[in-house]
C-alpha cells in the first residue's frame, strides 16, 4: 500500500504542473475569449431583442391599420348600399308616379275618345235616321206615284 501511495504521490507531483497550466489556460481563455464573446452575444441578443420588440410593434400597428381599413371599407360599403337603396326607392317612386300619370292620361284620353266616338255615332245615327226617313219617303212616294221604283 505504501508503494501505491508513493506512486500516487509521484504521479500527483508530476501532474501538478499540468493541472496548474490547465487552470491558468482556463482562466486566460475565460478572460481573453469567453468574457468578450459573452459580451458580444449579450449585445447581439439585446439588439435582436430590440428588433423583435420593434417588429412586434410594427406588426401591431399594421394590424390596427388593417382593422381601421376594414372598418372604413365596411362603412363605405354600408353608405354605398344605403345610397343605392335610396336611389332605387326614389326611382321606383318616380316610376310609379310616371305610371300613375300615364295611366291617368290614358284614361282621360280614352274617355275623350269615347265621348268623341259617341258624338260621332250620335251624328251618324241621326244622319242614318234622316236618310232612312228620306229614303222611306222617296220609296213611298214612288210607290204611290206609279209603282216604279
Amino acid at each position: 500500500m505504501d508503494q501505491l501511495l508513493a506512486q500516487l504521490s509521484a504521479l500527483f507531483v508530476g501532474a501538478l504542473p499540468s493541472a496548474i497550466l490547465l487552470i491558468l489556460l482556463f482562466l486566460y481563455l475565460r478572460i481573453v475569449l469567453f468574457k468578450p464573446l459573452e459580451k458580444i452575444l449579450a449585445d447581439r441578443h439585446s439588439k435582436m431583442g430590440g428588433r423583435e420588440q420593434r417588429a412586434a410593434e410594427i406588426l401591431r400597428t399594421a394590424e390596427q391599420k388593417m382593422q381601421q381599413y376594414s372598418t372604413s371599407l365596411q362603412t363605405a360599403r354600408t353608405e354605398i348600399y344605403a345610397s343605392q337603396d335610396a336611389l332605387r326607392q326614389r326611382l321606383e317612386t318616380e316610376r310609379d308616379a310616371a305610371i300613375t300619370s300615364a295611366s291617368g292620361q290614358a284614361k282621360a284620353q280614352l274617355a275623350s275618345v269615347k265621348q268623341e266616338l259617341e258624338g260621332e255615332m250620335a251624328v251618324a245615327r241621326a244622319e242614318v235616321a234622316s236618310e232612312a226617313a228620306q229614303l222611306a219617303e222617296s220609296i213611298t212616294a214612288k210607290l204611290m206615284v206609279g209603282g216604279k221604283a
